[in-house]
């Protein structure tokens, strides 16, 4: 009877762990900043688990245990406030600093920070585990120099994934699919987990968390409990903004996102209207340096031709200071033809999060008549067909007064 209480308090606590590791959405910051937020928090990242298996490059570790392979970022990576260009991806589900771990730490130690039992460096845990590349599955990275998702912000910037495909635990079965990824987001920093096909692979016996080298600092969340992640699991780690970085907006009619669409709807062919663009800082102590070259760049263009004016300085002073503040640029924009037109537009700065600017451009063109008449700030000026500059509009306008005029006059008479 004994034995039998103490298996059932011994459930009911397994239940309450369990819940909390579930609960907890969101935590931090450890001593260095970082907090984490997953996609169930207000605010947290989107899942969106970016499958790179037949775009990637394989990292030579199919079959492998207890093994890893080095990794040369395209772009250096901040974690905890050093930039590294080389990782090593270990086999066991975690990512180490230091070039020379050999990937054969398995046992995952919690609560974090905690001294790994072989190896070193600072870490990404996203399934830390004794865990095996199955035959059938491989490890992956690509970069991105625009990111396919957004980071926790809502923007776009570089980012580098990488992704573990057809794991499974030593000694047991694979689960085709079972696997996760890792999202590296050069600009802000942010690192992010995502997990597919979960099965075996559910947390119940692995660490997920980070820690920096030396292990005094770290940040976990959560160990050894079933159903820690799922296939729309999405983890984000971060050291949030401070309120006086620079914080980069772009309006027109007002601010457009990241990552958005300014849609102009229709306007006429081949007529050229010109928009203009407002740069601004909205952050409260620190400049917004825009470093692209040029400042503002268009790529992609589909049915038209489109001349940048660029804004006149690359700096802008933080919000409240009797400074600039704000920048402005124009693209006069030629439609090629009727039909649909689009491109990109890409602005690069130091904002932290929104270092990689883009927003899309575009609209409908319907067939009208000779040149463009060259908008105005808005735009107005290329959907009204023009002949050598001659209004007939206001002609006719000016005669039908001039013979009520004479109509009155003749009426009084």
């Amino acid at each position: 009877m004994k034995t039998s209480r103490i298996a059932v308090l011994g459930a009911m606590a397994l239940l309450i762990v369990s819940a909390s590791a579930l609960s907890a959405a969101a935590g931090g910051p450890d001593t260095f900043g970082y907090e984490f937020r997953d996609e169930a928090e207000t605010n947290g990242p989107t899942y969106s688990y970016q499958d790179i298996s037949g775009t990637g490059t394989s990292l030579g570790l199919s079959g492998a245990d207890d093994n890893a392979a080095t990794l040369t970022l395209s772009q250096a990576f901040d974690f905890y406030g050093t930039a590294h260009t080389d990782l090593r991806v270990a086999t066991n589900g975690y990512i180490s600093t230091l070039t020379s771990d050999g990937g054969g730490d398995l046992s995952n130690d919690t609560p974090l920070p905690a001294t790994p039992s072989s190896g070193g460096g600072a870490r990404m845990y996203p399934n830390h585990d004794d865990l095996v590349v199955d035959a059938t599955g491989e490890v992956y990275h690509q970069f991105f120099a625009t990111s396919p998702l957004n980071n926790i912000n809502g923007g776009t910037e570089p980012c580098t994934i990488i992704q573990w495909v057809n794991m499974r635990r030593f000694g047991g079965t694979v689960v085709p699919g079972e696997g996760f990824q890792v999202i590296l987001f050069h600009t802000s920093g942010e690192i992010r987990f995502q997990y597919t096909g979960v099965s075996a692979l559910d947390g119940s016996q692995a660490t997920i968390g980070i820690q920096n080298d030396g292990a005094t600092i770290g940040l976990e969340y959560g160990a050894n409990t079933a159903a820690l992640v799922n296939s729309s699991r999405a983890i984000s780690f971060f050291v949030p903004s401070a309120a006086g970085d620079p914080e980069i907006d772009v309006q027109r009619t007002g601010s457009i996102a990241s990552g958005g669409t300014d849609d102009l709807g229709s306007t006429v062919a081949p007529a050229t209207d010109t928009y203009t663009y407002t740069i601004e800082n909205q952050g409260a102590t620190n400049p917004l340096v825009l470093n692209g070259s040029p400042l503002v760049a268009v790529s992609g263009e589909t049915n038209c031709v489109v001349a940048i004016t660029q804004p006149a300085s690359n700096s802008l002073a933080a919000a409240g200071t009797w400074l600039a503040t704000e920048e402005v640029f124009s693209l006069a924009i030629t439609p090629s033809a009727s039909g649909a037109f689009s491109f990109t537009v890409t602005i690069e700065s130091n904002d932290t999060d929104e270092g990689t600017f883009t927003f899309t451009y575009s609209g409908n063109t319907a067939s009208g008549g000779g040149g463009g008449g060259g908008g105005g700030s808005d735009g107005g000026g290329g959907c009204a067909a023009s002949t050598n500059g001659f209004n007939w509009l206001a002609l006719l306008g000016l005669l039908s007064v001039v013979a009520i005029a004479a109509r009155v006059r003749g009426a009084k008479s």
